[in-house]
């Protein structure tokens, strides 16, 4: 890799420079003649040629010739060779001429396929230059490139040479050359103006130079489109340098992505349910990791190694964008890599959504027609069925399952450490084992270290048996514990045993005589002599109970009745013990007094009742409690009433803490309300005096402060007030007699003067008069005559210049009349002289194409251009321009004539626009406007002392005082009521003057009706209090006093009575618990008897004899004494006696030997057995002992073994052993298996998917799950079109406001001159991403057709990026937010093979190894290494293993997932070699291995014989073999055109032969690999490989090997040892010579990949049970099938066809369970090896473990099925298929009369209704709620449309200055409820803006509105500019015309939508910011 640059401009320039290739080796520049490269057409002559094959569009056909095949003898020369006639003639022989058109159509079509761009061009006309005067070389380059292309119908048919669907061009390299290196430009080509005219204005160009223009015609390859990077990069450097992406390609480390570490390790089925999912195609788990990165946004490399579905993932990347709403843009240079994807989409349903461009040769029609179809969707509505979501939802459900029976089998279960299928393999093991039942203690806590002690000690214990030289039954010592035989223990028991056996035997005849005496018939053993003690031991202290004690059953349930009654007992104390603390409660509060009771005071029903009475008495003497009880009254409500009276007292208080400020306490003594009474009758005459004469419908306050000002009350004398108030009167009747002259002057002005608008009868405040004033003066000042009246001088001059101006205003109309006959009327706001500069100096050469300016200038102007169909050319806008400006001179000139007018009328002189009989009128009414000022003045003078802010006439008359409204009328009368009232308050002073704290003044008016106001607050808070606090007040009647209540009292007795009511309930429970236990005496002392005594019963001692009687049972049951031995010992008496005494006696006889028998004993395990004995049989058997030392040994040996097993808890199976006499060999396996049996059944609860486990289940899962996770593809499909569907806007209701829409529907409209796609996509672009928003393109076509600033997309995703450079990558790439690079880096690199197609040299001679350029080009796949990186893994395309193993093992380091084929080494499958002996290079001649070359045509043809339904492609190292190949397959052709139907090169996946650079991407069921390279003739054999010797050669041999799906015919004249690895360095001959030793040798070849091995492996012990098992039954089998990691467990093979696998057989071991998702482990898998012809039969571990009969049975029959159908084609399922058109229905969109009245959906005008509005007292609504109310229905509301909707209330129709008072007043009141900006209000908190139905004027309409207005249009509309936007907001509120102000007020709209950053403008069109 180069070095990167130091920045990321220099990176940029780097790039650029290599777009651009002005050197000779461009035949653009340089042009010569080549032998297979260039054709010079004589005739027709030039202009003949150009009038039939452009003008008529006549195709050209060539002579045919057809050469002698080689089989003949007879040798033809031209002239009698087979020819067809023709009027074309050439520079060539006709023999040659096909040769030459055979190539040139061939790397044309090459060009298209591999790179998106056409190259055949037929050249007119050429220009014959020199770089330098002095030069003698002649450079000869064309001049006009026609797009054409080669057709042939036949073999057998002649070329015919066809005009494309393209622009003609001037060759674009010789005109950007020219300009730069000459300063030439070159004319602009006009087809209307011919070929002659246009080579003749070259000429003229070049004249100057000596250059001449040669009138020849060249079809040759050219390739000039990266020109158009090249401008692409250089116009848009700064969007290329500032993306993110790009910057990352280019090394800056700072803008590297990193993939988000929770997409590691990714989770799909557990993190994403299927509902999220919109995959249209099938894609395993790493394909899923990829499509995940897509859709979370990550910019990665896609590493897709040969046929691991590249295509099908990018197709589901695509298809989740689009679900997305995002904007892809595919691009390739290869066209077939589209073309798959493509497929996808269109068998999707998707295509209607995306647009093919690959390359140049789009057809124009076509995409034409594909916009149609999309705009036809537009009007559809897409419904999604309700059981799409349902099926997904039973996908996920079965998923689930799934999974959990496969994590759930594969779980390493702790402490054991073992999977259960682990243990289920090993079960299937031992299922020949024995069943043998025993336990094995806490199985479930075994740990894996424990389990190996198991096995360690019971190994052990086998090899004991298995040694012992007697059975141990028979063994004397068996039961033995000695651990080892000493010296002493020999000692010890030659010297005990014979005397203990003695002893013993007299022990027996004592025995006998002792138990007969006590009636006990106990056997004579050494256990029953200490039974006897035992037995003795209780019978003596036997208390004397009854025998039915010991004979019945019942005695248990009479020791469960003691502890229920104690715990009665136990239960009565504790609530004695819960009342005790219920008195201290009580008596704590110190409200009563309790005494409290101790046991014996309440032992009895009648002693509780008592205390019961005692209780209710002492809450007698309390009345509040008493009340409370009697009431019943709820505790909380009481509780909460308090609450709420305590905080009445606290404001209570609050207003008595204000009245102490001013007053003695004896203040609240007095009885106010008389005063009070007075003062209402007072003031009620006040009011009602002034009501009739104040506002109707709003109510007068209630407080004199609010009616009456303070001077009013306070002031001395209110004479000097009523004098000024007749004082102001008279000045308000002289106001309103001038006001009456104005009105009569404004009814003359207004006629005249439009401006005038004002209402004279609303000119009564100095604001009004003077903002009037100033309209006038502005009025004035707008008008030139009115301002020239102000001196006097100027009106004549101003009539004179009217006349002048008035001719040219005529003039300039006609000028502009003839412009827009051609052009748009915005044609005149055009900013036509910069412009026109720009045309004049800057587009004079070809540089103009590489300037953003001159596209933008073209786009304007063609955009203002009436004839949309038409191009316009420099010369037509240039005269445009050149219009524009004498228009702005004669503009000019007028306005130098007529300065008096344009001073006077300003703005209003608008030139030729200017409206004249307005100017005349403006002089007449000056006169007028003058008079109505001096009225103004007047007016304002006296309006002046009227100023509703002057705060001193407002304190003087408060209410009663509005300005110049002000009824001084109503004001005398309030004073003289005001008087009248003061005096009657003044009377009561001496009420309260004596408690007036001020003794210094005397009591004042005010200060009483504010203490008498205050007064009465007081009673209406304790008025309050009663009504909220009823229940609260009558308990606590006596102790409730308002504001002095002693609360802590209140809070004492709440408590007392709480604990009252806890001590009654105590004492019922207490009273019950006795009553019950009186209920149950009789049965208590019938059971007890004497040990009953009621509650003071002492049940511990009946407890006692019984626990002797159950300790004495206890003893009967284990001993079992005959029933005459337990009478007597009930019965008590002498018996009990004899009982201690003969216990004494066989006590002291058991002492006598227990000393020997103990040591006898301890020697042995098991004691009891011995002491169950006979005396005397044990005391034969001790002598036994005594004689048979030598078995003790042996004896020892098997107890440690066996005492070891019995530690670890394997008691029971040593047991089993013994007693079943288990063979040693099988003891192991036996406790094996019943130990994981036991594990299993205590395991199994805990996994509920394997417990409930059961075959059928889960394969008809597995069944629904497959058919649903297919069926999910549909219904993602049905989804994805029918979100993409609704999306589409109704386009055809927005026509008027889209100048997009208008473009496309007029092109659609034409049948011929159809604008050029590039053109159109330029005029549509916001459009085209609407209809489709999936682009599929070429580099190239990025470049061509789209521009940069308005073609942005969300995703970019490049295909076999590997081999395309990055400077071809680059604008691309820039275009997207983001990026995803699909390829391989193992593939092909980069390549200079089709820039050499059009270079000045003849061929590409992939031969040579000279200039090896591969390093030089780097390609965008490289270059991407700081990108994260993604790789696929599937392997799907190869039907044969060994077709992808090579690769797999040497390129891709065995990570690919590859599968198993069913067949093994067989013809026509997999890779094989043939090798061509005779073969040899020919470096001279006809160059090239002709003989291989022949032996590959004869392979085709045998291949189209045996495999007529198989693809086919040949490959060959090289340009020159290729064309070998070629020249044989031709001649074979010809002899045999019964199978040109295989040749047809336009039907699906069509033979190809091509070489090693251009055959990535492609694929085909058979390849035919031609390796060409051999010895020579001389056998000189120069390890030369062509491209393969080359850097990345290794590359390219891993493509052509990867291309089969079946076979890959290895054709070679050489053998691996042929090559010397020693001689060559390049990694790709070695490479080769590894694969033809493949291809000899197969899979043997590579080292440790095998397919299957011949040796038995297996992966598990289940899998081995099963092979084990079909062993047994004689079938053939394999194992671990495969040569990657995956392989099938076991194959089948068949009996009698080798090679050939019958069935596949798959556990639910390993290989299940490595799947990452239910998919790849459930269908997948399976899906991929049974399309390669496997069959497959699944074993389920679970079922086999429970039942392997039925299973084995099944599986015999599945393999015999398979044996029996072998070769017959399964049956196609009958079931029916699922398509995506199932869950989705379309319906045309319905469009209503609203829908077109109201295409935005505006908000309907709301009406306001004060109805629901809550009135006071007096029935008058507030006027601060009907503005809340106007305001919260209507906002954004103007204060004019408050005013008029308030109006009416207040008595007028319109809104008078009295109605904005109150206006004014009530909002000052609303205060923080309200936001105000400008005049227009909205309520406090508001989130959103509606835009409404309009009938308001413009100036009622705030910008917020309107703002949301101009978004809700834009988001429903496509491609508007701002002018479009801003006349569509208008139309759509109902302005048809567009005026100053409305214009004004829409742009301040627009700017603020750019300011909020919610809109932007790119290339002139409005679109929502991203």
């Amino acid at each position: 890799m180069a070095t990167m640059p130091a920045g990321i401009d220099q990176k940029v320039e780097i790039w650029k420079n290599k777009l651009l290739d002005l050197g000779k080796r461009n035949r653009l520049i340089n042009y010569r003649e080549t032998k297979r490269s260039t054709l010079s057409i004589k005739t027709p002559e030039i202009f003949e040629l150009w009038e039939s094959f452009v003008e008529n569009d006549n195709p050209l056909e060539f002579p045919y010739y057809r050469e002698p095949q080689e089989e003949t003898d007879v040798e033809y020369d031209i002239d009698n060779g087979f020819l067809t006639s023709s009027d074309v003639t050439t520079n060539q022989n006709v023999k040659e001429l096909q040769r030459t058109l055979r190539n040139l159509r061939n790397k044309a079509k090459m060009a298209i396929e591999e790179q998106g761009i056409n190259i055949l061009y037929l050249a007119f006309g050429f220009l014959k230059w020199s770089e330098a005067d002095y030069s003698t070389e002649q450079i000869v380059s064309p001049l006009l490139l026609v797009p054409v292309s080669l057709t042939v119908e036949s073999i057998s048919s002649p070329f015919v040479l066809q005009m494309t669907d393209d622009e003609i061009v001037v060759n674009p390299a010789l005109k950007y050359k020219m300009e730069n290196d000459f300063g030439l430009t070159f004319p602009e080509f006009d087809e209307d103006l011919g070929l002659q005219n246009y080579l003749n204005a070259v000429q003229k160009a070049v004249k100057n130079n000596n250059w001449t223009v040669a009138s020849e015609v060249g079809l040759s390859l050219f390739s000039f489109l990266k020109i158009n990077m090249y401008s692409d990069l250089a116009r848009n450097k700064e969007n290329v340098v500032s993306n993110p992406i790009v910057r990352t390609i280019a090394g800056d480390t700072s803008a590297a992505q990193h993939i988000p570490e929770e997409l590691n390790d990714y989770d799909f089925d557990k993190k994403l349910k299927p509902v999220d999912v919109f995959q249209v195609v099938d894609a395993d788990s790493s394909q899923q990791e990829a499509i995940l990165c897509a859709k979370k946004g990550v910019s990665f490399v896609l590493q897709g190694p040969p046929g691991t579905g590249k295509s099908q993932t990018i197709t589901n990347i695509i298809a989740e964008c689009l679900a997305d709403g995002k904007k892809v843009l595919f691009v390739s240079e290869k066209m077939a890599a589209l073309d798959v994807v493509h497929k996808r989409l269109t068998s999707a349903g998707l295509d209607d959504f995306c647009l093919v461009l690959h390359s140049h040769k789009a057809n124009k029609k076509a995409v034409l027609e594909q916009l149609r179809k999309a705009l036809s969707l537009a009007r559809n509505k897409a419904q999604l069925s309700d059981e799409a979501y349902m099926k997904l939802e039973t996908l996920y459900q079965d998923k689930e399952k799934l999974n959990q029976y496969a994590e759930q089998i594969f779980e390493t279960v702790s402490p054991l450490n073992m999977t259960i299928y682990q243990v289920n393999g090993t079960l299937a093991e031992l299922d020949d084992y024995p069943d043998v039942i025993f336990s094995i203690p806490d199985i479930r806590s075994t740990s894996a270290e424990q389990y190996r002690r198991y096995l360690y000690v019971l190994n052990a214990f086998k090899n004991t048996i298995g040694k012992m030289s007697e059975d141990f039954d028979g063994n004397p010592w068996r039961g033995s514990i000695v651990p080892v035989v000493t010296n002493e223990l020999r000692h010890d028991v030659s010297a005990r045993f014979p005397a203990l056996a003695s002893s013993l035997s007299r022990c027996a005849s004592q025995a006998n005589d002792i138990f007969s005496s006590v009636y006990l018939t106990f056997e004579r053993s050494y256990e029953n002599l200490k039974k006897g003690i035992d037995l003795l031991a209780v019978a003596k202290k036997s208390p004397g109970i009854p025998y039915s004690w010991i004979s019945e059953p019942n005695v248990i349930s009479l020791f469960n009745g003691i502890s229920v009654y104690e715990e009665k007992t136990s239960g009565f104390a504790r609530k004695l013990a819960e009342l005790q603390s219920q008195y201290a409660v009580i008596n704590g509060q110190g409200i009563c007094e309790l005494e409290p009771h101790t046991f014996a005071d309440l032992d009895s029903v009648e002693k509780i009742c008592g205390a019961k009475e005692i209780l209710s008495k002492c809450a007698e003497g309390v009345p509040e409690l008493l009340r409370m009880q009697q009431q019943g009254e709820d505790l909380a409500l009481i509780q909460n009433e308090r609450q709420i009276a305590e905080g009445q007292a606290r404001t209570i208080n609050a207003i008595k803490g204000q009245i102490s400020q001013d007053f003695a306490e004896g203040i609240f003594e007095i009885d106010y309300k008389v005063v009070l009474s007075r003062y209402h009758e007072a003031y009620s005459s006040l009011t009602n005096a002034l009501q009739e004469n104040y506002y109707p419908g709003i109510s007068v306050v209630s407080r004199p402060d609010d009616l009456l000002p303070e001077q009013w009350i306070q002031a001395e004398n209110l004479i000097q007030l009523s004098s000024d108030a007749q004082t102001y009167e008279q000045r308000k009747e002289t106001f309103q007699q001038k006001a009456a002259e104005l009105k009569k002057l404004y009814g003359v002005i207004s006629a005249t003067e439009e401006q005038l608008t004002s209402n004279a009868d609303q000119l009564v405040t100095f604001e009004a008069l003077e903002a009037e004033l100033q309209k006038l003066h502005a009025i004035i000042a707008g008008n030139s005559a009115m301002s020239a009246i102000d001196t006097g001088k100027l009106i004549e001059a101003c009539r004179r210049e009217l006349l002048g101006a008035q001719q040219k205003a005529d003039k300039i109309h006609s000028m502009q009349s003839d412009l827009l006959q051609n052009f748009e009327k915005e044609i005149l706001g055009v900013n036509y002289q910069e412009m026109l500069v720009r045309y004049k100096l800057q587009y004079t050469s070809i540089l103009k194409y590489v300037r953003g300016s001159y596209y933008a200038d073209q786009r304007q102007m063609k955009l203002l251009y009436r004839n949309v169909s038409q191009k316009i050319d420099d010369k037509t806008i240039i005269a445009a321009l050149t219009t524009l400006q004498d228009i702005g001179q004669t503009r000019e000139d007028m306005g130098c004539e007529c300065k008096n007018l344009m001073e006077a009328f300003g703005d209003s002189f608008q030139y030729e626009d200017t409206d004249f009989q307005n100017i005349s009128m403006a002089l007449d009414t000056y006169a007028n406007l003058l008079e109505a000022i001096r009225l103004m003045s007047d007016m304002m003078e006296i309006v002046q002392d009227f100023d509703p802010a002057d705060s001193e006439l407002a304190e003087k008359y408060g209410v009663w005082y509005k300005g110049i409204d002000t009824s001084w009328e109503l004001v005398l009368l309030a004073l003289q009521k005001t008087a009248d009232f003061r005096q009657k308050i003044r009377n009561e002073v001496t009420v309260f003057q004596p408690y007036y704290k001020n003794d210094t003044e005397e009591l004042s008016e005010h200060a009483v009706i504010k203490v008498l106001l205050a007064l009465r607050q007081l009673d209406a808070e304790r008025e309050k209090c009663n009504v909220v606090c009823p229940h609260f007040i009558f308990v606590f009647d006596a102790v409730f006093e308002y504001e002095n209540t002693d609360f802590k009292l209140v809070d004492a007795l709440l408590t007392t009575y709480t604990a009252f009511i806890q001590a009654q309930s105590i004492l019922v429970d207490m009273d019950a618990m006795m009553q019950e236990l009186n209920l149950q005496e009789a049965d208590l002392r019938e059971q007890y008897g004497f040990f009953y005594e009621g509650m003071a019963t002492s049940w511990q001692d009946i407890r006692d004899a019984l626990d002797w009687t159950i300790e004495f049972k206890k003893e009967i049951d284990k001993y079992q004494p005959n029933d005459e031995f337990v009478k007597c010992i009930c019965s008590g008496g002498e018996i009990i006696k004899k009982c201690g005494t003969y216990q004494e006696t066989i006590a002291n006889a058991l002492r006598e030997t227990d000393k020997d028998f103990q040591w006898f004993l301890s020697l042995f395990g098991e004691p009891e057995l011995y002491a169950q004995m006979d005396l005397q049989v044990l005391a034969n058997r001790i002598q036994r002992c005594a004689n048979g030392l030598f078995l003790l040994e042996e004896w020892i040996d098997f107890v440690n073994a066996r005492k070891d097993c019995e530690k670890e808890g394997l008691f029971e199976y040593v047991q089993q052993i013994e007693e079943q006499k288990i063979k040693p060999y099988q003891i192991l396996p036996i406790f094996q298996k019943r130990f994981f049996r036991l594990w299993l059944d205590a395991v199994l609860p805990e996994y509920p998917a394997v417990l409930n486990f059961r075959r059928l289940n889960q394969e008809n899962t597995i069944r629904e799950f497959c058919e649903l996770d297919r069926m999910q593809f549909e219904i993602a499909k049905a989804r994805i079109k029918s979100k993409l569907i609704n999306d589409l806007p109704l386009l055809d209701k927005f026509t008027s406001g889209m100048d997009e829409m208008g473009i496309l529907k007029r092109e659609l409209g034409k049948q011929r001159k159809i604008m050029p796609i590039r053109k159109l996509f330029r005029h549509i672009p916001n459009l085209l991403l609407v209809l489709k928003p999936c682009l599929m393109m070429s580099p190239l076509s990025v470049s061509l057709f789209l521009e940069a600033d308005t073609y942005q997309f969300d995703t970019v995703i490049f295909d076999e990026a590997s081999q395309v450079c990055t400077e071809n990558a680059i604008g691309a790439i820039a275009r997207g937010k983001q990026v995803v690079i699909a390829g391989d880096s193992k593939q092909l690199p980069p390549t200079s093979f089709f820039s050499a197609s059009t270079s000045d040299t003849d061929d590409y001679d992939t031969d040579d190894e000279e200039d090896d350029d591969s390093a030089a080009y780097e390609s965008i796949l490289d270059e991407a290494n700081l990108l994260p990186e993604r790789t696929l893994l599937w392997h799907y395309r190869s039907r044969h293993e060994h077709l992808i193993a090579f690769s797999n093992a040497k390129i891709y380091h065995n990570n690919l997932i590859t599968f198993p084929s069913n067949v093994d080494r067989v013809p026509d499958n997999g890779v094989e070699y043939f090798y061509v002996k005779e073969g040899f290079y020919d470096r001279g001649g006809k160059k090239g291995n002709v003989p291989e070359a022949k032996r590959v045509a004869e392979l085709v043809f045998e291949h189209f014989k045996k495999h007529p339904n198989r693809s086919l492609g040949v490959i060959a190292f090289g340009e020159v073999q290729q064309q070998a190949i070629e020249t044989m397959l031709r001649e074979m052709r010809l002899r045999n055109q019964q199978y040109e139907r295989f040749f047809n090169e336009e039907k699906e996946d069509a033979f190809f032969i091509k070489n090693l650079e251009n055959v990535q991407g492609d694929e085909r069921d058979t390849i035919i690999f031609s390796v060409g390279y051999a010895k020579d003739a001389a056998g000189v054999f120069r390890m030369n490989f062509g491209p393969l010797s080359k850097s990345g050669g290794e590359r390219r041999l891993n493509v052509a090997i990867t291309r089969a799906k079946y076979n890959v015919k290895l054709v070679g004249s050489i053998l691996p040892t042929d090559i010397d690895v020693d001689r060559v360095s390049a990694e790709g001959p070695k490479l080769l010579r590894s694969y033809i030793d493949f291809a000899i040798h197969g899979i043997d070849s590579l080292q440790r990949e095998v397919t299957e091995s011949d040796i038995v492996q297996h992966d598990s012990p289940f899998e081995k049970a099963v092979y084990d098992f079909l062993d047994r039954k004689g079938y053939k089998l394999a194992t671990q099938v495969g040569c990657s990691g995956y392989r099938i467990d076991m194959a089948v093979k068949h009996p009698t066809i080798s090679g050939q696998y019958v069935l596949g057989i798959e556990c639910d071991g390993a290989a299940y369970h490595s799947a990452k998702t239910a998919r790849e482990r459930d269908r997948l898998r399976q899906d991929v090896l049974e399309n390669m012809g496997w069959k497959i039969y699944r074993i389920w571990s679970t079922d086999w473990i429970k039942d392997p009969v039925t299973e084995g049975s099944r599986l015999i029959e599945a393999i015999e099925d398979a044996l029996k159908n072998y070769g017959i084609d399964e049956p196609v399922s009958s079931k029916m298929e699922v398509d995506a058109e199932d869950f989705v229905s379309l319906e045309e969109k319905a469009v209503s009369i609203e829908d077109i009245e109201n295409p935005y959906g505006f908000e309907e005008e709301q009406q306001v209704s004060f109805a629901h509005l809550s009135r006071n007292s007096s029935g008058y609504l507030s006027g601060a709620d009907c503005i809340m109310e106007i305001v919260n229905r209507l906002y954004p509301v103007h204060y004019d449309l408050i005013c008029q909707h308030l109006a009416p209330l207040l008595g007028n129709t319109k809104a008078t200055v009295k109605v904005k008072r109150e206006v004014d007043y009530q909002l000052q009141q609303l205060g923080e409820k309200l936001i105000r900006k400008g005049d227009f209000f909205f309520p406090a908190g508001y989130t959103k803006i509606s835009p409404r139905v309009n009938n308001r004027k413009i100036n009622h309409i705030s910008t917020e509105e309107l703002a949301e207005a101009m978004y809700r249009v834009l988001s429903k509309s496509v491609g508007l500019t701002k002018e479009l936007l801003c006349a569509e907001t208008a139309r759509a509120y109902n302005f048809h015309r567009m005026t100053q102000n409305i214009t004004s007020a829409i742009n301040e709209a627009f700017e603020l939508l750019v300011k909020q950053g919610r809109i932007e403008i790119i290339e002139g069109k409005v679109s929502i910011s991203k």
